[in-house]
């Protein structure tokens, strides 16, 4: 197993804090996959020849984004204008490489808020901005809002905050939530939550009519109407609340703790009807559930989806996705079709995948990490999921999904990253070029393979976003790359330090 970063990328990509903050969950792993120990000469080659095998080939453009400085890309969405807009975090200060600025005075991570044109893969102005205060400013989720047409972040920053109004939020201690909104050219609304203690929004969705969802973790106490406090002086509790279209008071808030740690990582919205969280917990989670979720084990730490009423007066399930030891559990990404059919995707190694669900159970006793897509109708129970691995079952090394999308037909994306090689079926493969290289596959409403595309390079390659046109002829695959040159559709992009790309797939 490779895993190569140095002081300053680990702080962006794995487990080092950086300034105090830490930017992802997760770390290296390794892999091993069952049931395709036939696939040993099947892998596609560098570059990953085997993943398109049956379709057409595609048209791949690429661009970049950054400079010598370190960037990270955390989300990425198509706006109502069929913009791509991506959302992620910078320690470099020169503004052209994201954004239209010209000046700063800001110092730390700064958020970057990047518009690209779909057409040739180009930054816009004047929307695209890099924002931030006197210490560190991450977005770690990022939305679309039907409504404006424009999109949302949520996050957090540390000392002064201001996406556009010219009225500057001011931290009140720590990391406080932030939320802001954009339409067009500006800053539509802003607002954050928090005390002295350390508060992260870490997911954001919007509703047909305008209403942010937002979802995290805190310590402390948020000043929601009514506030939720964290009566554990040691761990984090997870949290939800609805702010109205246009901002202003929270409509409702909804905190799970008690013993362990529990986080929001991913939210999505059914129409106005239901609400539906994915994250991570120890110990236990309820989210004033009938039946609350615990761990077998104390010891261990789970994946879990919850689906929550709108006015969060009532939990209607809560699902144990994976449960395993607390190792770096990879964060859930999870996305609904119009029909209300819940896609979700992550990684697990020592875990069991759905234990109490018979039909969608997997065991990965190892500690070689696979990654999982799976299938959930809007009552919580899972129709079918898939493990996806290396080729060869004695090789160790691992495979992540990082991010999942839909599109009006109900099929399914998943990008993310994978070491060694990675197998969607006997006939599906890639084989990596250096490090960790980058993945897209689409799967159909039943979870069979269509088709899959590696983004490869002689470095590190971290699919980070998916997202697809209204048309759905266009797929956008959103990351950071690093170490080495990546080759996408026939061009070669350089990183000067830890950059971003864009990849544009067309079938």
């Amino acid at each position: 197993m490779r895993c190569m970063f140095n002081k300053v990328r680990r702080g962006l990509f794995g487990r080092v804090c950086l300034g105090g903050v830490i930017l992802m969950h997760g770390g290296c792993a390794s892999l091993v996959f069952d049931e395709l120990s036939d696939l040993r000469g099947g892998a596609g080659g560098a570059g990953g020849a085997g993943g398109s095998a049956g379709n057409e080939n595609p048209r791949i453009s690429g661009a970049k984004f950054g400079s010598s400085g370190d960037q990270i890309v955390y989300g990425a969405v198509i706006d109502g204008q069929g913009q791509i807009v991506m959302a992620g975090a910078t320690l470099d200060k020169d503004m052209q490489a994201l954004s239209c600025n010209t000046t700063t005075e800001t110092s730390g991570l700064d958020m970057f808020v990047t518009w690209v044109s779909p057409n040739d893969l180009t930054m816009q102005c004047p929307m695209s901005r890099i924002l931030g205060g006197l210490n560190s400013d991450v977005p770690l989720g990022i939305a679309t809002d039907e409504k404006t047409g424009g999109v949302g972040i949520a996050g957090f920053f540390m000392s002064d905050f201001d996406c556009g109004s010219n009225m500057p939020l001011k931290s009140k201690g720590g990391r406080d939530v932030v939320v802001a909104t954009f339409v067009g050219n500006s800053c539509f609304w802003q607002q954050s939550f928090g005390d002295d203690k350390d508060q992260e929004g870490q997911a954001i969705a919007f509703d047909s009519i305008g209403a942010a969802y937002i979802g995290g973790r805190f310590k402390g106490t948020l000043d929601f109407e009514p506030p939720l406090m964290n009566t554990d002086p040691d761990g984090f509790d997870a949290f939800v609340a609805k702010l109205p279209s246009g901002g202003g008071k929270t409509s409702w808030s909804i905190h799970a703790g008690g013993p362990g740690e529990q986080e929001v990582q991913a939210i999505d919205v059914r129409g106005e009807d239901t609400i539906i969280v994915g994250g991570r917990f120890s110990e236990m989670i309820d989210f004033k559930c009938p039946t609350p979720l615990v761990t077998q084990d104390p010891a261990n730490d789970a994946l879990f989806v919850a689906f929550l009423t709108n006015d969060a007066t009532l939990c209607k399930k809560l699902v144990k996705v994976a449960e395993g030891p607390k190792k770096d559990s990879t964060p859930i990404s999870l996305a609904i079709t119009a029909d209300g059919i819940v896609f979700v995707a992550g990684g697990f190694q020592s875990r069991t995948l759905f234990p109490d669900v018979p039909q969608c159970k997997k065991v990965n006793d190892s500690e070689a990490e696979d990654l999982f897509v799976a299938k959930l109708d809007l009552d919580g129970n899972c129709i079918w999921s898939q493990r996806y691995g290396d080729v060869d079952p004695l090789v160790a090394e691992h495979q992540r999904a990082n991010a999942i999308a839909v599109d009006a037909a109900s099929n399914v994306y998943v990008t993310g990253e994978f070491n060694g090689s990675i197998a969607f079926d006997k006939y599906n493969a890639f084989q990596s070029r250096g490090l960790a290289d980058t993945f897209v596959v689409k799967l159909d409403g039943a979870g069979k393979h269509l088709w899959s595309e590696a983004l490869a390079g002689s470095g590190n390659e971290y699919g980070k976003a998916v997202t697809v046109d209204a048309a759905g002829e266009s797929v956008f695959v959103v990351g950071s790359f690093v170490d080495g040159p990546l080759t996408i559709g026939g061009e070669t992009l350089t990183p000067a330090g830890s950059d971003v790309f864009v990849a544009k797939i067309t079938r």
